[in-house]
């Protein structure tokens, strides 16, 4: 029984590993064109734009050009996109990272027209100044503070200024310090779309997306949106390439006013430079990302050392980006003291790891973890999207299997020289917390 077990299992698995995450093809030299088949009941649409906090030129730019989409537009107005959308049964939704901008709808199969077209006029926006002020910036501040109250979230933010400074160290929120003009906005959208666009859709054949989408983003989309940069005299987005990474340590009082469940938090962030690797993947399950079992702390390292300070959790993840990689150990503790103590632990274990001590046991449980959370991803919607926007501009996705076979490939010689790659660079130490009661970055061991 059990071994008719393990032969299916396998099967599946190897199913899986062929299955192509996506198809690709081009509408037009400007726009790229995914589709992800998921077996759902229900489509999504994607609009990508590389209108990332990297590409700003003024601090919150990007988080404001978020929230105002789906406003008025060329074609239409903001309550008909809604009274649309609500009609159909639709869900409508922006997501911003330090790269893209993704303009997503979900809806029943069937609707795909509708809300292709609706996807295209946003391409069309008016930008208007009450808008501006009345809905976009109010959004932005208030995801301003909430950010505010989450330790562990600004200690990221500051972490990714502190690597990059400019670029990626852009922050994906606003500052009171620096208010977002109109101005500022319209330049980061009018240098986005005049750079590729990518149009991803989920649950729908590729052909069939294809046949629908190209009277809406096909050579036509692309002579408008030329036209539209000339009449606004828009420039192209920034160069940004990421060469050096600057490190060194940002201590910020932790607010008193902040949500009780918050805690005192610690992060250490390195950066590598180039494309992500298969050895990346892997980093962030070696040291620890989270415990397989609700009662059990996990065996990896980093789990270890939070176990043993009660109230305490540290795990790693891997951020990567076209350029450049961050890694980053992120602490959280019950008191101050208690973040000190765990910290120097973590300092500890990075310069263990840096040493190669990494046995091949212990790797082949991280491969298969890495393995693992790439096919969740796969699986869902958002982790699908998120995949396919890291390599469609590229023209070519690689399939499960590909990315499998690069992790079997990963060796302790290969990860252990990954992992230099990362802590060879000066890392950005960023402590939120009681500031009397945190030990410095060298006190801990960084």
């Amino acid at each position: 029984m059990f071994a008719q077990s393990r032969s299916v299992s396998a099967k599946v698995a190897s199913s899986l590993g062929r299955r192509s995450i996506a198809t690709v093809s081009e509408l037009s030299p400007k726009v790229k064109l995914a589709s992800v088949q998921n077996g759902s009941s229900t489509a999504s649409l994607t609009l990508v734009l590389k209108a990332g906090s990297r590409y700003e030129s003024a601090v919150g730019a990007a988080n404001v050009l978020k929230n105002f989409q789906f406003k008025s537009n060329k074609s239409s107005s903001a309550l008909s996109i809604v009274r649309g959308t609500e009609q159909l049964g639709g869900v409508l939704s922006t997501t911003l990272t330090r790269e893209h901008l993704f303009l997503t709808a979900e809806f029943l199969k069937g609707d795909e027209d509708f809300f292709l077209k609706m996807l295209s006029t946003t391409l069309f926006p008016k930008l208007q100044l009450h808008e501006l002020n009345e809905s976009a910036v109010p959004i932005s501040a208030q995801e301003a503070v909430q950010v505010a109250s989450s330790p562990s979230t600004l200690a990221v933010e500051y972490a990714h200024r502190r690597l990059f400074r400019s670029g990626l160290g852009n922050s994906l929120y606003v500052s009171n310090a620096e208010p977002v003009v109109l101005a500022d906005v319209k330049a980061l959208f009018n240098g986005a779309v005049q750079d590729e666009i990518a149009l991803i859709g989920t649950g729908i054949e590729h052909e069939t997306l294809k046949k629908l989408a190209e009277p809406y983003f096909g050579e036509e989309l692309s002579i408008a949106l030329q036209e539209q940069a000339a009449a606004n005299k828009a420039g192209a987005l920034p160069a940004v390439k990421t060469e050096t990474f600057n490190g060194g340590e940002e201590r910020v009082a932790i607010d008193l006013h902040t949500l009780p469940e918050a805690k005192p938090s610690l992060v250490v962030a390195y950066g590598s430079a180039g494309a992500p690797s298969a050895e990346g993947l892997v980093i962030p399950h070696l040291l620890g990302s989270g415990s397989a079992l609700k009662w059990s702390s996990g065996s990896a390292p980093l789990l270890e050392a939070a176990s043993a300070v009660e109230g305490s959790t540290a795990q790693a993840f891997v951020q990567s980006y076209t350029d450049a990689s961050v890694l980053a150990i992120v602490v959280e503790a019950e008191g101050s003291k208690r973040l000190t103590e765990v910290g120097k632990k973590v300092a500890e274990i990075v310069k263990q790891v840096s040493e190669g001590k990494v046995d091949k046991k212990t790797l082949d449980g991280a491969i298969a973890r890495a393995k693992f959370e790439l096919a969740s991803k796969a699986e869902t919607t958002v982790g699908a999207v998120e995949l396919v926007a890291a390599e469609v501009f590229t023209g070519k996705v690689a399939t499960l299997e590909q990315q499998f076979k690069a992790l079997d490939a990963v060796t302790p010689a290969s990860v252990a020289k990954a992992f230099k790659g990362f802590t060879k660079n000066k890392p950005a130490v960023v402590s939120v917390a009681r500031l009397s009661q945190m030990a410095f970055a060298d006190e801990l061991g960084f």
